[in-house]
């Protein structure tokens, strides 16, 4: 499923949430990327200087992911304090069911500042290196939300989330799903730029801009990865020879479809195929 976000609009929806509420604010897509984030300086200095060691960065980004998928398997909001000891809260923006995206909120205190309370949190980061003076005068300078507050902002945003799908700032954007459907489905036949785009009345650079918006991606390489992961999957699910793979999803030229798995895979299709054979059989040593 692939999907459209009417980034202006979510951009004033959630700046005018971050102003009227002072807490911080973020839209995610359906794979946790940021789409738009709106914070306070109060707030952006405590975690900035978390995110400037690389370590820091990574337990953020590992925090936002834990939550959000919370929210993926309860389809419901979540709140919970992340690695730095701050409250966060995730809400997923569903439509008929489907996730269409996230909105994250918090980065706020859920304690009353105090020293006490600072030498709680700082154990949890002092291995990153930080000078601990420079954040602590952040973690004071964080708004504190009761906890009843933060359970009132998160009806709030619930009710944003309707706001956002009646207004359809976050779509289907069905031309690139069928697309992809296409592609998917002709993978063993030869996939022309020109083919593509005479087919779905589009012009090259629409194509490619479609391509580069989505998935960051050109067309012809988006198709090269795609025939990668079929043939990955018919190595370990089938037992045709290699050369038969390569056919099977187009690339008709062994010793390249050989150098294009590995450059893809990192190991040769043979290879790749006895490493997951190898696994199988550890795994389940019966068979």
């Amino acid at each position: 499923m692939i999907l459209k976000y009417n980034l202006e609009k979510l951009s004033k929806v959630i700046s005018d949430f971050q102003k009227l509420t002072g807490i911080s604010i973020a839209i995610k897509d359906t794979n946790f990327r940021s789409l738009i984030i709106c914070r306070s300086e109060e707030q952006s200095s405590f975690c900035s200087l978390i995110q400037q060691n690389p370590e820091g960065l990574a337990r953020c980004d590992s925090a936002d992911k834990a939550l959000l998928s919370h929210c993926k398997c309860t389809k419901s909001s979540q709140t919970h304090v992340c690695h730095a000891g701050l409250s966060d809260t995730g809400v997923p923006i569903i439509e008929n069911g489907v996730i269409l995206g996230y909105i994250i909120f918090g980065q706020v205190c859920d304690s009353p500042h105090s020293v006490a309370e600072f030498s709680k949190i700082y154990p949890r980061i002092m291995d990153l290196g930080l000078d601990p003076a420079a954040l602590q005068a952040a973690y004071e300078r964080i708004p504190f939300v009761e906890s009843s507050s933060i359970e009132s902002a998160s009806e709030l945003v619930k009710i944003l989330t309707k706001y956002i799908w009646l207004e359809h700032m976050i779509h289907h954007d069905d031309t690139a799903n069928e697309i992809v459907t296409y592609i998917d489905q002709h993978l063993g036949e030869p996939l022309e730029v020109s083919d593509i785009c005479e087919r779905f009345h589009l012009s090259k650079n629409a194509l490619y801009k479609l391509f580069h918006e989505h998935f960051q991606s050109t067309v012809n390489d988006y198709i090269t990865a795609r025939r990668i992961d079929e043939a990955e999957r018919l190595l370990t699910q089938t037992t045709l020879a290699v050369y038969q793979v390569g056919e099977a999803v187009g690339i008709h030229n062994d010793q390249y479809f050989c150098r294009l798995f590995k450059r893809l895979k990192g190991l040769p299709p043979l290879q790749y195929r006895r490493r997951h054979t190898k696994k199988e059989e550890q795994h389940h040593p019966s068979l």
